[in-house]
């Protein structure tokens, strides 16, 4: 094995173990497990993209199939460390989620009856029955400051009761970073007005909020498959922090040029091809608007919505009693049918495919609807997420490569026997060719 894979493998590895043993040993510092958490799944795709390449190796190499089967073990193994320690970080989060819920939950149950009692002390000339207020904790984002400011000073800072209470009301709502700056400070009057004094010389930066608005609208999450959530999510964001410019004074009804471009850029290809006909009808002159692309996006997230849930519901009915659990293997030793012989092995241990040249190779993978950068089944090429050829860096499987020499002697063949001649594509490391 190449020793730069081989380093690589290692260090993969063992960084799934010990998230497993964190996650296993975590009792109380569920900030670092989260992280590790929501972490894990970029580890465990580098896991199966170099396990790809070690079986690519193998296959290369001719190994054999102890070799083969014990390389299947391996990614077994670390497929139950990977979801043992996914599920039981998820478990502890999700508890320590239920008791922040449940103090958030008394503590909203106070401020509401904070602000029954003290109704009745103040002009009740216009009586509206307003819903109760309900404040979301504040972990110490500078986008959420003014937010969390606002309602709070409402619910509680402007009320007429001790400051101790206060002071308790305000602790219980804060987390993180948040937390940490009155962390040294007792309940009492007097800290009250410290920590408030604290959080709002911290926070209240309008330098740093409109930075953090901006990056915010700059740093969108790309769309890699559209879905309604990923659409949705761009929608709100950029909503979000729009409006909260135009309130901090920035002359956000000038930026409708730039942010539609931002947004565009942030499109997955189909989702691109769609908005270019959408506008397509345009003058060449007209530029299209940020209102424009925000009405797109939530024309195509309720179609995509509705689409989802007609296929969740089909999908749904037609399962059977059994379920499997949801294996993302990259490696196709793990298959347990042949797509080219339907024999009990995988493609990539198949004797009769390696036996082919890589011509008729790439041939059967096409005639058999496989992916052909990974060989696998129910998806192209274009939508595939791992890593491609080894060789020349293009989108195909290694087995699937052919050098130059090898394609001229094809296309001859192909010349006399009437086939479609090969078209040259020019990767980072040398040229290859493709039907």
């Amino acid at each position: 094995m190449d020793a730069k894979l081989r380093v690589k493998n290692s260090s993969i590895k063992r960084n799934l173990t010990n998230f497993l043993n964190y996650a296993r040993a975590c009792q109380g510092e569920l900030e670092e497990l989260r992280e590790r958490y929501e972490r894990a799944p970029d580890v465990w795709r580098q896991f199966q993209e170099v396990q790809e390449d070690i079986a690519v190796l193998l296959v290369e190499k001719n190994s054999s199939a102890e070799d083969m089967e014990a390389h299947a073990q391996n990614i077994d193994k670390y497929e139950q460390v990977y979801y043992g320690a996914m599920a039981t970080a998820r478990r502890k989060l999700n508890m320590g989620n239920d008791q922040q819920e449940d103090q958030v939950a008394q503590l909203q149950a106070q401020i509401q009856a904070l602000g029954r009692k003290t109704s009745g002390q103040e002009d009740n000339t216009l009586k509206i029955k307003l819903p109760p207020l309900t404040i979301q904790p504040f972990h110490g984002e500078y986008d959420k400051w003014l937010t969390f400011k606002d309602a709070f000073t409402q619910a509680v800072h402007n009320k007429n009761i001790p400051g101790i209470q206060k002071f308790q009301l305000f602790q219980g709502l804060l987390r993180e970073n948040a937390l940490k700056i009155i962390a040294t400070l007792e309940a009492s009057d007097v800290n009250y007005t410290i920590a408030w004094d604290l959080l709002k010389k911290r926070y209240e930066n309008k330098r740093l909020i409109i930075n953090t608005h901006l990056r915010g609208l700059f740093e969108l999450a790309p769309i890699i498959k559209a879905n309604h959530a990923s659409l949705r999510n761009i929608i709100d964001e950029v909503r979000t922090h729009t409006r909260s410019l135009k309130a901090l004074g920035q002359l956000t009804e000038h930026w409708s040029t730039m942010l539609t471009h931002v947004i565009a850029n942030k499109f997955d290809g189909v989702t691109r091809e769609e908005w270019e006909k959408e506008i397509s009808m345009k003058e060449l002159n007209e530029l299209p608007t940020l209102d424009e692309i925000l009405s797109f996006l939530e024309k195509r997230c309720l179609m995509l919505e509705m689409t989802e849930r007609g296929k969740a519901k089909s999908e749904t009915s037609s399962s059977t009693a059994s379920k499997k659990t949801e294996k993302r293997i990259v490696m196709a030793t793990i298959t347990t049918k042949c797509a080219h012989c339907e024999g009990s092995h995988s493609i990539f241990k198949c004797e009769k495919f390696l036996k082919l040249s890589p011509y008729d190779r790439y041939t059967e993978t096409k005639r058999l609807k496989l992916c052909t950068n990974c060989l696998k089944e129910n998806h192209i090429s274009r939508d595939c997420t791992l890593s491609s050829c080894r060789k020349c860096d293009l989108k195909h499987n290694t087995l699937l490569h052919r050098n130059q020499g090898q394609n001229v002697e094809m296309e001859k063949k192909n010349s006399e026997s009437g086939s479609s001649t090969l078209q040259p594509i020019t990767g980072n490391r040398r040229k290859c060719y493709l039907a």
